[in-house]
């Protein structure tokens, strides 16, 4: 792999198990699962128990308290370095999206962040935020655009005991939000606007033809036409006959490379023995042609984060 393709393999990585905060600012969802979910449901849903939430606060407390040592520097020096080799995205919201703008600020214009995971569903499982395409959403939008900056649409954990976190609310969350995005008018708004969907789109791609009959229905333009231009998605898909079919349905210029730091699934595949989320060999196994996988690997996302683009010719890559 080269270069330019290990600074971008960490696109997609499982979102921080944070709590997260409603559009009111309040945490929501932990009480809730608390009187809901007992041990062993946690365990078998892949819940955080909450006395691992509490631990993981005190644990970000401690972090921002030991910034403030005059040694900490050489620790933010090394972490500078890594940025360089990894460029990070920040997730955002915890709160309301307005309440976020100067985090993203921050991250981009200060620390150099190249994007932003945006989380859809702040109450964790439970749905209670505004779709992405209200109003709400559209000071974070508006400064989305004038950073140009794409935001991969990424929930985090699940708070509600009917969604397993990864193998539902995730999947769940990016068919989820493409619908928003198909019901809205969204990108004539923000024509530059960008949004990776994870997951090689969760249902989207094996739907396709339910999706491009109801934007029919709702007499919108050809799906291709209506969001290809500012959606994309990646190749977190974990077997390869869905990685076939993602490229058969979407086109490969809204394909971008994407591999797992710590995946959903960490075993071995005992039908291919080798690790379900290694997905560089199901690219590498598709009969494109060499350009394609070029724009696949590295291409695909230079367009779409343009900011690693800059970084990267910066570096003589």
């Amino acid at each position: 792999m080269s270069g330019s393709n290990r600074a971008i393999r960490g696109f997609h990585c499982n979102a921080e198990l944070a709590i997260d905060q409603g559009s009111d600012g309040r945490h929501t969802g932990i009480a809730a699962a608390q009187q809901l979910v007992t041990p062993d449901d946690q365990r078998r849903l892949g819940l955080l128990p909450l006395s691992e939430h509490g631990r993981q606060a005190e644990q970000r407390r401690r972090h921002r308290s030991e910034l403030v040592r005059p040694e900490a520097s050489k620790d933010l020096f090394r972490a500078r370095e890594a940025l360089d080799r990894d460029p990070p995205a920040p997730l955002i919201p915890g709160a309301a999206p307005a309440g976020c703008i100067a985090e993203l600020e921050r991250c981009v214009s200060e620390l150099g962040f190249i994007g932003c995971n945006l989380n859809p569903d702040p109450s964790g499982g439970w749905w209670k935020s505004a779709p992405l395409s209200d109003r709400s959403w559209y000071p974070l939008y508006e400064k989305l655009a004038e950073l140009d900056v794409p935001a991969m649409v990424h929930v985090s954990s699940s708070c509600n005991p009917a969604f397993h976190f990864t193998g539902a609310h995730y999947i769940n969350a990016d068919t989820t939000a493409f619908m928003q995005l198909l019901t809205s008018d969204l990108f004539r708004d923000f024509p530059t606007l960008r949004f990776v969907i994870p997951h090689g789109g969760g249902a989207v791609p094996y739907h396709w033809g339910r999706y491009r009959g109801l934007a029919q229905d709702m007499g919108k333009p050809p799906l291709a036409e209506l969001l290809l231009g500012n959606v994309f998605f990646d190749t977190c898909v974990y077997h390869q006959p869905g990685i076939d079919l993602l490229f058969e349905v979407i086109d490969v210029d809204n394909i971008l490379f994407g591999s797992e730091m710590v995946g959903a699934v960490r075993g071995i595949d005992p039908e291919t023995g080798h690790y379900f989320d290694d997905t560089k060999r199901y690219i590498d196994a598709l009969d494109i042609s060499v350009d394609d996988k070029r724009k696949v690997f590295e291409g695909n996302a230079r367009r779409v984060y343009p900011r690693l683009d800059a970084r990267l010719q910066a570096q003589g890559r």
